[in-house]
């Protein structure tokens, strides 16, 4: 079995925080997120097989204010 070399210890890597700006102005910083998933559709014209389709994009949105994050 190979072993893995570069080990990093989650518990010294700071935590990604949403960074939603609510209406007034204030900033959710929760660090609990949900994985949900975006559905696309695809035409029979696009998919290559003559069939309409569907595609899932797997998200992960915050769990306090339902804030959509981008992990780029």
């Amino acid at each position: 079995m190979n072993e893995i070399k570069n080990f990093i210890n989650p518990n010294a890597i700071q935590d990604k925080q949403c960074c939603n700006i609510d209406s007034t102005g204030i900033a959710c910083t929760n660090t609990r997120f949900t994985q949900q998933f975006r559905i696309k559709q695809i035409s029979k014209f696009q998919s290559g097989n003559g069939q309409e389709g569907y595609m899932l994009i797997p998200v992960f949105v915050c769990t306090k204010c339902n804030h959509e994050i981008e992990l780029k």
